[in-house]
């Protein structure tokens, strides 16, 4: 997601959860009737997203079905479970909206249950981790609670109440809640998976590109008066900070990527239209004396101590006509590579050097952050009316599976070697799409 005062995208706001006290439950065992009297979302025959799962290998399909929901997050793979929430109706945060888990296997439902509504009102992740599912009580009174769930069952393990609306995410296998800044209030809370109980918090992170992996979580503070954007990085366990490292100031900001001993941020600024600005030797993407272009900076910072690593900065054609659809490269970090998609390449680079393996064309929209996922093997990309598969080694293309939905219209989740991709079908749209 894009950060930035001159974003074309939507503007995360996360709600302050403040946890007041962690109460364990023991759970019936009956998840749409656990943790609240509102009943699941029914089925629905016509209209829901596509969820489909691919062998990461070969791309070859096991299964598909249709979800419950025309609107679903990201889907979360948990050992034999894939977890996704989803809803008809985005218009209003109090529309029905429902949790749900599809057995990894064979895409069975295994259990639904009631949840909030937090699509387009806020940080939008599927609750799921090694520790259980977590998802918010719709039928709680003030203060609302958080309940931990058992992946495979539903049931109930843990309810946790919190002072104020908000949606939590997960990252680096910890359960975070994080404060809402036009509210005037900072910082992130960590929750036990586990139990609900309170671990730690900090004012050093905010819910702005709050992320994590390899023990670390990472958040973009800023920007500050100075002009420059601070990546911050807490240690996961225990909320103590490692680092803060200030970055130039950029008109577009991506989250970070976190993994192989590096944090790695992605930012752009546009250039109008007929700048007399030479594209990257390569780019597919056509004149930049007719083209606006896109200033691109990939920054590494080191996971340990937080000093840049290594830095590229690109200028390329855009490929667009309207300098406000421009987009920062979307980057991502699997095994030892950091792979960036910039200028319609996709390029592999060592991700503790920043020294460049190879690089493909991609045919992704310039207007919009596309979707990369990496994993040890290779990386995943959505492109138009198809995922691709590439090779971690060379860039060879090893699959490609057809899509029917645009590519903002699709989320993708790794995990257990699979590719679990959900094409969005049909829901009610908040006003202004």
């Amino acid at each position: 997601m894009a950060h930035g005062a001159r974003l074309p995208f939507v503007t995360v706001v996360v709600g302050l959860l403040l946890v007041s006290c962690a109460v364990a439950c023991g759970g019936d065992g009956d998840p749409s009737t656990s943790g609240g009297s509102a009943s699941p979302v029914p089925a629905q025959a016509d209209g829901g997203a596509r969820v489909l799962l691919l062998d990461a290998a070969t791309g070859t399909p096991r299964w598909e079905v249709d979800a419950p929901t025309g609107w679903v997050t990201t889907p979360v793979v948990t050992g034999e479970t894939v977890h996704l929430e989803g809803t008809d109706d985005c218009r209003s945060p109090d529309a029905e909206a429902v949790s749900f888990a599809l057995d990894a296997g064979s895409g069975a439902r295994r259990w639904e249950a009631p949840t909030t509504n937090r699509c387009g009102f806020g940080q939008v992740v599927a609750l799921a981790a090694d520790g259980g599912v977590v998802t918010v009580d719709p039928a709680a009174a003030e203060p609302l609670a958080l309940i931990g769930r058992d992946p495979t069952s539903g049931a109930v393990r843990w309810r946790t109440a919190v002072a104020e609306p908000g949606s939590p995410i997960v990252a680096a296998s910890t359960l975070l809640v994080a404060a809402d800044p036009v509210q005037g209030t900072a910082g992130v809370t960590a929750v036990d998976l586990g139990t609900g109980e309170r671990r730690w918090a900090t004012d050093a992170l905010g819910p702005s590109g709050l992320t994590g992996g390899d023990g670390l979580l990472v958040s973009l503070l800023g920007p500050s008066d100075a002009g420059t954007w601070l990546v911050s990085a807490v240690d996961a366990s225990s909320g103590v900070v490692r680092w803060a490292t200030p970055v130039e100031y950029h008109e577009r900001v991506t989250d970070p990527a976190v993994g192989s001993g590096v944090v790695v941020v992605s930012m752009s600024n546009g250039v109008p239209a007929g700048a007399a600005v030479e594209p990257e030797a390569g780019s597919p993407q056509g004149d930049a004396d007719t083209q606006p272009s896109l200033r691109t900076t990939v920054v590494a910072l080191d996971a340990v101590t937080g000093l840049e690593r290594w830095r590229h900065v690109r200028t390329t054609s855009s490929g667009s006509d309207e300098e406000e659809l421009l987009a920062p490269p979307a980057v991502a970090v699997g095994g030892d590579v950091a792979y960036e998609v910039v200028g319609g390449q996709l390029v592999a680079s060592e991700a503790t050097t920043g020294e460049e393996r190879w690089r493909v064309a991609v045919d992704v929209d310039p207007a919009a952050v596309p979707v990369v996922r990496a994993d040890g093997a290779g990386v995943y990309v959505v492109e138009r009316g198809s995922l691709r598969a590439y090779a971690a080694v060379d860039g060879t293309r090893v699959w490609s599976v057809a899509l029917d939905a645009p590519g903002w219209r699709v989320r993708v989740g790794l995990g257990g070697g699979a590719v679990v991709v959900a094409e969005l079908g049909d829901y009610e749209e908040p006003e202004g799409g």
